[in-house]
C-alpha cells in the first residue's frame, strides 16, 4: 500500500482509499488477535477439554470470515491502481503490460480462494495439526 501512495501521489481519492484499506486491515488485524486468543472463555478451554462450562466460538466460521476480509482486500489492492494506470500517457500496449504487472497479485487472490475452498475439511473442534 505504502508503495501506491509513493507511484500515484497526485491522486487523493486513490491516496484516502489506500490509508482508509489499511486502517481498515489493522483494524482487523488487531481484533484478530483477540479472536484467536479468546476463542473460548476462559481462554485454557481452548486446549484444555476437560474445562466444563466454557463457551467457544466455532473457530472454522472464523476462518470463513478472516478469508472472504483477505480476499476482498487483496482484490481491491490490485485493481484499486488500474484506472489510474489506463489514463497513462503512453501507448496501449504499454499500458497493458503495466496493468498486468501491477495485477500479478491476483495470484494472492487465487490461493486466497483455493484456501477458502478447503475450509469445509475443518470440522472438528481441534484444528491443530494431527
Amino acid at each position: 500500500m505504502a508503495t501506491y501512495i509513493r507511484i500515484f501521489p497526485n491522486n487523493s481519492i486513490l491516496i484516502y482509499t489506500v490509508y482508509a484499506t489499511g486502517v481498515v486491515v489493522m483494524t482487523f488485524w488487531i481484533s484478530s488477535i483477540f479472536a484467536i486468543i479468546f476463542t473460548c472463555v476462559p481462554v485454557q478451554a481452548a486446549w484444555d477439554y476437560t474445562v466444563t462450562n466454557a463457551r467457544c466460538i466455532h473457530i472454522v466460521d472464523y476462518f470463513y470470515i478472516s478469508a472472504g476480509f483477505g480476499i476482498a482486500t487483496d482484490m481491491l489492492l490490485c485493481f484499486l491502481p488500474l484506472p489510474t494506470i489506463w489514463n497513462l500517457t503512453m501507448q496501449k500496449a504499454q499500458r497493458v503490460v503495466v496493468c498486468l504487472l501491477f495485477n500479478m497479485g491476483i495470484f494472492a487472490c487465487v490461493a486466497s480462494i483455493l484456501r477458502l475452498t478447503q475450509l469445509h475439511h475443518l470440522t472438528g473442534v481441534d484444528v491443530s495439526c494431527k
